[in-house]
């Protein structure tokens, strides 16, 4: 006697990852690969943080919108780097 049993399916994406998962993945997860989570990765308290801030309703948009600035401002080392307008002020 044969049985088959149902596998769960691979979560699949565009890309093969979630939004959610790449943005973990270039953030927190790349903080920790480097050895560097105590001092950046994710935003808390006394850690450097470089922060960018998107016109998007929902994270996947920022995918969909490829080639356009979605960008609203952009901070580094805690500098404000950008106007509203998503233009440079300073480097």
């Amino acid at each position: 006697m044969l049985v088959l049993a149902a596998l769960p399916q691979p979560r699949l994406h565009t890309f093969g990852l979630t939004p959610e998962e790449a943005l973990a993945g270039v953030t927190r997860n790349a903080a920790a690969a480097l050895g560097l989570q105590d001092e950046i990765g994710t935003l808390e308290l006394g850690k450097a943080a470089d922060l960018c801030v998107w016109e998007v309703e929902e994270l996947p948009e920022l995918a969909y919108h490829l080639g356009l600035n979605r960008l609203s401002m952009c901070f580094r080392g805690g500098v404000e780097r950008t106007s509203g307008t998503g233009q440079r002020t300073r480097l």
